[in-house]
């Protein structure tokens, strides 16, 4: 971390304040490379800080201003705190969206090769698997199809239709 103050001589105990402060950022929250700056203009304080996100490496820029440097330097990690929150629960979102969904229990999951067959074959395939359905493709069209069984015994086919 880099504290750098402007127009003004920086006493330990404010830089020691915002080193704790803002280093909690570092530890707790994931952001490296921060830069904070400290200007007093005109009776008004002003705290910038830039800072950097460990997994993304996002850039964050805040500046706020307070009646005193410790208000600011609060405003400023108040600010930095919900900013680099955001970042972290974004990439969260996009990590935990790419994970395989978890079948609910009491289901069964089959994986199954697709073979280009006759509809006579997908007949006696479905008959030795036992399954109500079975899918193939059909030889002679070239589509994939689903032949069913209904409870009745019925049989039927499946074309699917795009458009």
């Amino acid at each position: 971390m880099k504290i750098v103050a402007r127009n003004f001589k920086i006493s330990s105990a404010v830089y020691d304040y915002v080193a704790k402060k803002i280093g909690r950022l570092e530890t707790h929250f994931g952001a490296k490379d921060i830069s904070v700056t400290l200007t007093v203009e005109k009776n008004v304080s002003v705290a910038q800080a830039l800072a950097r996100t460990k997994k993304t490496k996002s850039m964050i820029k805040v500046k706020e201003s307070g009646e005193d440097i410790y208000s600011a330097v609060d405003k400023l990690y108040a600010v930095l705190k919900e900013k680099i929150g955001r970042v972290k629960s974004r990439r969260i979102r996009k990590t935990s969206s790419r994970q395989p969904v978890p079948f609910p229990r009491g289901e069964e999951f089959h994986r199954i090769q697709v073979l280009t067959i006759s509809r006579k074959e997908a007949m006696a395939k479905l008959d030795k698997t036992g399954f109500r359905f079975y899918l193939y493709i059909d030889k002679e069209t070239g589509i994939f199809s689903v032949i069913y069984k209904k409870e009745d015994g019925v049989v039927g086919i499946i074309h699917p239709v795009f458009e």
